[in-house]
């Protein structure tokens, strides 16, 4: 059956930015799979003492087998040995001035390029503001200025987040929202303003925002419509990215980010209650959907002139919505009928809206057997202390509250006309309709896959891993019942003390 995705792909020149990135290597990868592209352009940094060359190799290396699994890239391995020399990297920073670019890559993709993919970020909560703006806003605008030059370019598709414009308290439209700050303003501001200032002033300025990485992208966006008319560009906005559905292997996931995090505290046994309201909607979306959609908006982009940048909510389907409550409820269930190997602790898990009982319970169910662990832990020798990953989670908590207590009406009609332009072939081979998604099945493979990507747990250690939480779940009640019966005796023995030292003298 003719695709005509596919062939808008042939022989084309993409340029990739995050390609080392969660949503990144997936693109390129069904781009070399599915399409026929010429060439991809991928910028890669220096990092950690390791020269771009280095990473870009590692990123597709056979990886070390954990049994006979199947891995990222082990399917076009297969039916592609040579798929890797269609990847051109380029030696590229985001946090540098001009992408630090060398003449003559720069002339390559100014000669070469057809389209443009513009996912690279900063996408951590905690980041600092003048790093969040230079990463996710001025490289931005150097990519943008860097397109207009190009010569054969037929799509830009800048990649923000469906949480953009989580300051909106109600609906969000696939529109654009003007900042209180212009970005205009805000680059200005940062010629000028020393870093340090800049920082201290945070909270003044992503006022009404939760965290630096959805203001920036907020004026990202400011900044992408300054360019309307200029160039073919296009806004994408995600929900939150989780592990693959399907394609080109299911539960496939490289970080801990959001939920993913969440899910994997669970299976190991270290997050036992967690704060949010499980009647809010969870926004999430498959990694592997999000990409074929992002394929399909740029051969979309490329065959209509639009008086104005579409802008696209790409979010679970108002049909089909999943809220907190049962994604919690599947993730641990799923997380005691095949538990990780190496948990460190019973799988048990309460969630609560309350902040109180979440202090409280976290208090008890963390902080104290985390140092009672620890105890022992330091007279072993071993290094790894339990209050610390106890520590990261409550964090990991405090950085999702927004996102769980808040619900927001996405409008998504852009996402779902764009599927209908779609051919039988291409919604086959480019699936991204959020309608026809399984959360149950889905949930289960997600932490299946975290299972063996992340935990590195093969399958078959799942029925060790089930007599392993046995034992667990005693030494687990005895532990806290323990703590409670401690608790309730010393509360006891200050209410005799109250009555023995207060209350008795006065009426005697």
């Amino acid at each position: 059956m003719d695709s005509p995705i596919v062939d808008f792909y042939k022989n084309k020149s993409i340029l990739l930015t995050g390609f080392t990135g969660f949503v990144g290597q997936i693109i390129t990868e069904k781009l070399l799979r599915c399409c026929d592209p010429k060439a991809i352009y991928v910028l890669v940094r220096n990092k950690k003492g390791k020269s771009w060359q280095d990473r870009l190799q590692e990123t597709f290396q056979d990886p070390v087998r954990i049994y006979n699994n199947f891995f990222l890239f082990d399917r076009i391995r297969n039916e592609k040995p040579d798929f890797t020399k269609r990847v051109v990297g380029l030696v590229g920073d985001c946090g540098k001035v001009n992408l630090d670019f060398n003449p003559d890559d720069l002339k390559t993709i100014l000669d070469n390029v057809n389209v443009v993919i513009h996912a690279a970020a900063i996408v951590k909560f905690d980041d600092t503001l003048a790093n969040a703006l230079r990463v996710n806003v001025q490289a931005t605008k150097c990519l943008l200025d860097i397109s207009r030059d190009m010569r054969n370019l037929q799509a830009f598709v800048y990649v923000s987040t469906a949480y953009s414009n989580c300051n909106q308290k109600d609906a969000i439209d696939e529109k654009f929202y003007t900042p209180r700050v212009s970005a205009r303003n805000i680059l200005q501001m940062m010629d000028f303003m020393d870093e340090n200032l800049l920082n201290n002033i945070t909270p003044a300025i992503i006022e009404g925002f939760p965290n630096t990485y959805t203001f920036s992208k907020h004026i990202a966006e400011d900044l992408v419509r300054s360019y309307e008319g200029q160039l073919p560009i296009v806004v994408f906005r995600p929900a939150i990215v989780m592990p693959s559905f399907k394609d080109p292997v299911s539960g496939w996931v490289n970080n801990y980010y959001g939920p993913v995090g969440l899910m994997y505290g669970i299976a190991m046994g270290c997050v036992h209650v967690f704060r949010g309201s499980c009647k809010c909607t969870a926004e999430m979306v498959p990694v592997d959907m999000v990409v074929s959609c992002i394929l399909a908006t740029a051969w979309d982009m490329a065959r209509n002139s639009y008086k104005s940048i579409p802008v696209l909510n790409y979010v679970p389907s108002r049909q089909n919505l999943l809220t907190w409550g049962r994604f919690l409820k599947i993730s641990f269930s799923a997380a005691e009928n095949f538990p990780v190997s190496r948990a460190i602790w019973y799988v048990s898990f309460q969630p609560t809206e309350s902040r109180f009982k979440y202090d409280v319970m976290h208090f008890f169910y963390h902080t104290i057997p985390g140092h009672f662990v620890d105890f022992f832990l330091k007279f072993s020798g071993t290094r790894f202390r339990l209050s610390k990953v106890f520590t990261m989670m409550k964090k990991l908590s405090f950085a999702l509250e927004h996102f769980v207590f808040n619900d927001w009406n996405f409008d998504d009609k852009n996402v779902t006309e764009l599927w209908k332009k779609m051919s039988p072939a291409d919604q086959k081979k480019f699936f991204f309709d959020m309608k026809q998604l399984n959360w149950t099945n889905y949930t289960n493979e997600s932490l299946r896959g975290m299972r063996l990507y992340i935990a590195k747990d093969d399958p078959s250690t799942i029925p060790y891993a089930l007599r392993r939480q046995k034992m667990f779940k005693v030494v687990h009640y005895v532990v806290t019942y323990s703590i409670k019966g401690l608790v309730l005796y010393l509360f006891a023995i200050f209410l005799l003390w109250i009555y023995t030292s207060v209350i008795f003298p006065m009426f005697n």
